[in-house]
């Protein structure tokens, strides 16, 4: 249904859940969800905090590549009011109470702007034909322009100037006077050096069996986990694509910080006493290049038949079905005291909410 925006007050699309709504909104920087009792004080935060808010959603929905199932962000008049939705590959950003706390004392920095800015610009080049973006005072790009960009106003169109400016002063960018814009090389390379930086530090490698149950049940709890310490979650099944799957394997471990092994292997096959190859592998590759490896398992699944006999003298985090968000928080401060709080870290504890 039409709606406007918790967060802006722009048009945005909404689907009601039992518990609050999922929201499409171009200005807040694409998909996220919000419950019934936080939605209010959306539209309260001061200005820098909703442009760090949008900033975060946008950065979520593009590691995930989740504006991809959305053609109604690029072109709402084109696919009508109703988002073009397949199935999503990640959940969007849940908009909590903890998230609002961390938008009053964090938001982006000035250099993190300007890379959004600039990777939304070639995202948006990438799908425009011939290779010009074109921004209409109001729609759908450019409200996503200013989400990237971190802005703090509804039609923040002078704040989007600035960064313009800059980018043509860095000749980055090529803008003619009808409004057009183009990506030069300098730029892409600019946009390439600086993602790859961004995750090579920040990036947490989940192993686990990638089983519908097992996945479903906990691999949310360890996503909120790794991001609530600062850092990027990265899932082989969710994120790698056509390329050699053992090749990308090894590749993101080589860029990940550290390592989330989970054991559980008994829920649908009783008879794999070895457990989950994959996991093990992976954990000890990570192992052998020095990163830190914080084990989970299934607590009904950890006995002497499903877990290897080197593994068991190391810590594990044990989680079940019924006890997901205290396991959520053991993991988040297991990851904060092996390796330490990552970049986007708001310093808020989890547990004081």
């Amino acid at each position: 249904m039409d709606t406007q925006c918790p967060l802006w007050s722009t048009y945005a699309f909404s689907k009601q859940e039992h518990s609050g709504k999922t929201v499409a909104s171009p200005r807040a920087g694409g998909l996220y969800r919000v419950d019934a009792s936080t939605e209010p004080k959306l539209a309260q935060l001061p200005p820098e905090a909703k442009g760090g808010l949008s900033y975060k959603i946008y950065q979520h929905n593009r590691r995930y590549r989740l504006f991809e199932r959305l053609c109604w962000l690029v072109s709402p008049s084109r696919y009508g009011n109703e988002p073009e939705v397949l199935e999503l590959t990640h959940q969007p950003v849940d908009l909590d109470e903890q998230h609002l706390e961390r938008a009053l004392v964090q938001q982006p920095t000035t250099e993190e702007r300007i890379l959004g800015y600039m990777q939304e610009l070639v995202r948006q080049q990438a799908q425009a034909r011939p290779n010009l973006i074109d921004l209409p005072v109001n729609g759908g790009k450019m409200d996503l322009l200013q989400a990237a960009s971190g802005c703090r106003e509804s039609y923040g169109k002078d704040e989007l100037e600035d960064f313009h400016a800059y980018a043509e002063q860095k000749e980055w960018i090529w803008r003619n006077p009808s409004g057009h814009i183009r990506v030069h090389l300098s730029g892409h390379m600019y946009v390439d050096e600086n993602t790859r930086r961004e995750s090579l530090s920040q990036q947490g490698f989940v192993a686990m069996w990638f089983n519908k149950t097992v996945r479903e049940t906990v691999s949310p709890a360890i996503e909120r986990a790794i991001e609530d310490a600062g850092y990027t979650p990265f899932l082989v099944d969710r994120d790698l694509r056509t390329h050699s799957i053992p090749d990308q394997v090894v590749h993101q471990l080589r860029q990940s910080r550290f390592v989330v092994a989970d054991l559980t292997s008994c829920l649908l096959a009783d008879n794999d006493e070895l457990g989950r190859g994959n996991v093990y592998y992976e954990a000890g590759f990570a192992a052998g290049k020095d990163l830190e490896v914080i084990f989970t398992c299934r607590a009904d699944c950890y006995d002497e038949k499903k877990v290897a006999s080197d593994i068991r003298h190391f810590h594990v985090v044990l989680w079940d079905d019924q006890n997901l968000e205290r396991f959520r928080q053991e993991l988040q401060e297991r990851i904060l005291a092996r390796v330490r709080p990552g970049r986007d870290y708001g310093g808020v504890n989890s547990t004081d909410n």
